[in-house]
Parts: C-alpha cells; sequence; structure tokens
C-alpha cells in the first residue's frame, strides 16, 4: 500500500518554512486525516488476512462450468417430480449432455431437438 504521510509531512515542512499558519493548520488537519484512514484501511487488510480461507473463496470467481457439469454438481430432483430422487446425473441421460452444452456456448444460435414425448 502507497502511503501518504511522507507526503503530508513533506506539505508541512513546506508551510511551516514559508509561514502560513492557517494553512499549516490544516495541512496537519489533512495529516491527521491520511493517518487515521490508512490506519483503518490496514486494519481492514489485516482482518480479511486473518480470516478462514473459505471467506476469502467466496470472493474468487466461480470456476467456468458447462451446463452438465452445474446441473451435475448443484442441480436436485425432488422426490415428487422422479421416481429416482437425488441428485441430478447427466450420465443417466447422456444423450441430453450435447444439448445442454449447445445451449451455454456463445457460438451456438440456435438449439433444434427431434425427440418423443416424455423423453428428458
Amino acid at each position: 500500500m502507497v502511503s501518504h504521510l511522507p507526503l503530508c509531512i513533506k506539505i508541512i515542512a513546506k508551510l511551516n518554512y514559508i509561514g502560513h499558519s492557517s494553512h499549516i493548520a490544516k495541512a496537519r488537519g489533512f495529516l491527521v486525516f491520511f493517518g487515521k484512514l490508512e490506519d483503518a484501511i490496514d486494519e481492514a487488510l489485516q482482518e480479511l488476512a486473518d480470516e478462514d480461507e473459505t471467506t476469502h473463496d467466496a470472493w474468487l470467481p466461480r470456476p467456468a462450468l458447462t451446463v452438465s457439469e452445474w446441473a451435475d454438481s448443484f442441480r436436485r430432483i425432488p422426490p415428487e417430480a422422479s421416481a429416482e430422487p437425488g441428485t441430478w446425473r447427466t450420465s443417466r441421460a447422456e444423450y441430453q449432455r450435447e444439448v445442454m452444452n449447445a445451449v451455454s456456448n456463445p457460438l451456438t444460435e440456435r438449439v433444434v431437438m427431434m425427440t418423443a414425448a416424455q423423453v428428458g
């Protein structure tokens, strides 16, 4: 972190040399302000550094997942909606993988499917 305190001290020294007492008081006020601000920033950064790694992970960007990878990781099927409730597994309906991934591909403009009724 760049410290502004040396700059403020130089300004105060220069004003003392020139002899502007009202400016000296203002500069000293800024010095106190920057000192408190710098202390607060340092304290906040130290608190972040001391926190658990899982908290830091929350601020990291999410990994780029395809739709099928996301479904395998996060999708859940409720008991009233399926004979096989629980975690979704794309491997149980492998033919859907390419369709799911095509939807998230920015180069794909249109996805067309011809399937039987109640499939997938």
